[in-house]
């Protein structure tokens, strides 16, 4: 004799007043600390607040930053979201200089060593000139919009260290989408 379920309800499905099985309890927990690891250790969002990364990030963008692990070392271009301790607030600029070369800039134009440095996202010229060896473990850092930046080029110490930078922003990360 064959016998037919006449309920419309799905397998596996729990009934009011059931208890959670252990692999239910576990996803419940495990999902939210998987955030937040995700969040802690490997990216996070942020919001740029000032005009000295244009015309790349604008003020009110939101960026993905992926954080960085110390022993990564950073490549020229890559724009960085760091602590700044003169400041006392994270920044985002570009890594124009990397450990133990000279940077120097005259006239608009940033050398790293006796070669001008190709930056297409420059707009304009800046005035001023200076010369500075980077030392080990350290960075030097301009903001795109060299006109209104404070950057390495007017820090007291123009140098940040590889320790104190949280993250490289994702370029796929930028939001508002209309200006990835």
């Amino acid at each position: 004799m064959t016998i037919r379920s006449t309920t419309t309800e799905k397998p596996g499905k729990a009934c009011p007043g059931e208890l959670l099985s252990f692999a239910d309890w576990a996803s419940l927990l495990l999902v939210p600390l998987a955030a937040l690891a995700i969040r802690r250790w490997v990216f996070s969002w942020g919001l740029v607040t000032s005009a000295s990364m244009e015309p790349t990030l604008h003020a009110g963008d939101r960026i993905l930053i992926r954080h960085r692990p110390q022993q990564n070392p950073l490549l020229r271009g890559d724009i960085v979201i760091f602590r700044s301790r003169e400041l006392k607030k994270n920044l985002a600029k570009r890594v124009i200089g990397l450990p133990g070369e000279t940077v120097s800039w005259k006239n608009g134009t940033v050398f790293i060593g006796d070669r001008a440095l190709h930056e297409p996202q420059i707009q304009g010229s800046f005035p001023g000139e200076g010369r500075v060896t980077v030392p080990e473990g350290c960075y030097f850092l301009l903001g795109d919009n060299r006109l209104h930046s404070l950057d390495s080029r007017s820090w007291k110490s123009p140098f940040i260290a590889s320790k104190d930078i949280r993250g490289v922003v994702w370029g796929k990360g930028i939001f508002p989408v209309h200006r990835i």
